[in-house]
C-alpha cells in the first residue's frame, strides 16, 4: 500500500508542478503508456509461465499481487489520457487494445482490491457520462457477481 501511495502522490506532484505545458503532459502520458505496455507484456509472460510452475502467481516484479494490480490501474492513466487526445484511428485502436489487455491482466492477477478499483473506475466513468441505465445495470451485475463469488 505504501508503494502505491508513494507513486500516486509523487505522480500527482510531478504532473501538477512540473508539467504545466501540454507538450510535457503528452510526454508524461506517453511514458506512462510505455510503462503500462511493458507491465502488460511482463504480466502475460508471467501468466504463460504458470503452466510450467503451478504455484507461480502474477506479481509484476513485486512480492505481493495487490500492488501489481494497483500499479496497472495507476499507469492506465496514460492510455486513458492519450485516448482522449488522439484522433487517429489506429492510435485509438492500439490504446483501447492495451487497456483491454490491462483489464485482462488485472483479472488474471485475481485479487479483490484491484478488481474492485477497476469496477469503481468503470462505475465513475459511466456516472460522469450520465449513462444512468448503464450505471444501474452495471451496479446490479457487480453486486450480483460479488455476492455469488464471495
Amino acid at each position: 500500500m505504501g508503494l502505491f501511495l508513494m507513486s500516486g502522490i509523487s505522480i500527482f506532484l510531478v504532473t501538477f508542478f512540473l508539467f504545466r505545458s501540454e507538450k510535457n503532459q503528452n510526454i508524461f502520458f506517453t511514458l506512462c503508456t510505455l510503462c503500462f505496455f511493458i507491465l502488460i507484456i511482463y504480466g502475460l509472460f508471467e501468466f504463460l509461465q504458470q503452466s510450467a510452475i503451478p504455484k507461480k502467481r502474477i506479481l509484476l516484479s513485486s512480492f505481493n499481487p495487490i500492488p501489481a494490480g494497483s500499479l496497472l490501474i495507476l499507469l492506465s492513466l496514460g492510455p486513458l489520457s492519450l485516448l482522449t487526445l488522439h484522433k487517429s484511428c489506429w492510435k485509438r485502436k492500439v490504446l483501447v487494445f492495451s487497456l483491454i489487455l490491462g483489464v485482462i491482466v488485472i483479472i488474471l492477477i485475481g485479487q479483490r482490491g484491484p478488481l474492485l478499483a477497476l469496477l469503481g473506475m468503470a462505475f465513475l466513468w459511466l456516472a460522469v457520462n450520465r449513462k444512468w441505465l448503464l450505471v444501474f445495470t452495471l451496479t446490479t451485475m457487480i453486486v450480483a457477481g460479488t455476492a455469488y463469488q464471495f
